[in-house]
């Protein structure tokens, strides 16, 4: 569960984030300790908040970083917090090492949309949204849809047929085909990897089926939502990588046949 309001309240004071400042950083040491503590450009556009002084950028990674690197933030943070009460250190401690506990949310940027499609990108962003809150189990409905619309989008891409019952297997059948027939999968093992693993997609009717909210069933559990999710959004992260491959390949070839 992301910082609560009271929790981000307790922390706005615990770190003196008044006046756009916190702490007592300058602005090239908070880059520095976001940068190495944390792994990632507290100055990057996607945590600009507000003014985007120190504290807005503070609390727009609040707003959209995952809950374990929020947690590993405020741990690093409150090592820098002098004469701090007991009491209050180990309140910061209780919220932080429930953060961190979260799940890692993997490739996240494997939902990135490379196909013009309005419902698919809101299918991509509401995903996020939910990952983002560590809600993994409320996502699998949409993941299973959002499956469905990208490999139609990649079906039509590629001018491969297929009509509006086409299942997902089928879908993910046809496009395995494909890659293999234009040697984009060079090997037997990698064709067999790669189809082993979107024939798993064929048991995603069921968990939408019987274990999400399309249907007012009892909803999978958490752990293995995050289980099935990690795998799906793998895959697609593959499939994004082989994509750009085909895409930079086919413009190569375009300019060999240009004649001089």
């Amino acid at each position: 569960m992301p910082l609560t309001f009271p929790e981000r309240q307790f922390f706005e004071r615990l770190l003196q984030m008044g006046g756009g400042y916190v702490l007592n950083f300058s602005n090239n040491n908070f880059e520095e300790f976001f940068r190495l503590g944390v792994g990632v450009n507290i100055y990057a556009p996607e945590y600009n908040y507000a003014s985007g002084s120190k504290a807005n950028r503070l609390r727009g990674f609040w707003n959209v970083a995952p809950d374990h690197l929020v947690g590993r933030a405020l741990r690093g943070l409150l090592d820098m917090v002098d004469g701090l009460s007991q009491e209050r250190r180990d309140r910061a401690i209780e919220i932080i090492v429930r953060l961190e506990s979260q799940p890692h949310i993997p490739d996240l940027d494997a939902l990135e949309v490379d196909f013009t499609d309005d419902l698919l990108e809101r299918h991509a962003q509401a995903i996020r949204h939910l990952l983002q809150q560590s809600r993994a189990d409320e996502a699998v409905d949409r993941m299973h849809t959002f499956t469905v619309l990208y490999f139609r989008n990649l079906s039509d891409a590629h001018n491969l047929p297929y009509d509006r019952d086409a299942t997902l297997q089928y879908l993910c059948s046809a496009y395995v085909r494909d890659l293999r027939a234009d040697g984009t999968i060079e090997t037997v093992m990698g064709e067999r990897i790669l189809r082993n693993t979107l024939s798993t997609m064929d048991a995603f009717s069921s968990v939408r089926n019987d274990h999400s909210m399309a249907h007012g069933n009892p909803v999978v559990n958490v752990d293995e939502g995050w289980y099935i999710l990690s795998t799906v959004l793998a895959t697609f992260k593959f499939i994004r990588s082989v994509e750009r491959r085909r895409l930079t390949r086919n413009k190569q070839s375009s300019l060999d046949d240009v004649p001089f």
